[in-house]
């Protein structure tokens, strides 16, 4: 008989904030991806698996810094003109 492993799993909306127990894996069933949890961080550590989700992750998450550093540029400056 052969052995069989079941994961937890749920939408990104989800998955985003469950804490899971330390080494536990949950699936994204959203992004198609992996979460390796640490008892702590919501959302656990987010494991992609396809090299083009990968890269798209990668040049949103620089988009989204340079979007929040000329936020905060234009806060700072909002602030000094007081």
């Amino acid at each position: 008989m052969a052995d069989q492993l079941k994961l937890r799993g749920g939408p990104t909306a989800q998955a985003e904030v469950f804490v899971g127990a330390e080494r536990e894996i949950t699936v994204d069933t959203g992004l198609k991806a992996l979460r390796i949890h640490d008892g702590v961080t919501p959302g656990g550590h987010l494991i992609e698996l396809k090299a083009d989700a990968i890269a798209a992750r990668t040049a949103a998450a620089a988009s989204d810094n340079t979007a929040r550093a000329l936020l905060q540029s234009a806060i700072d400056n909002a602030i000094s003109q007081r």
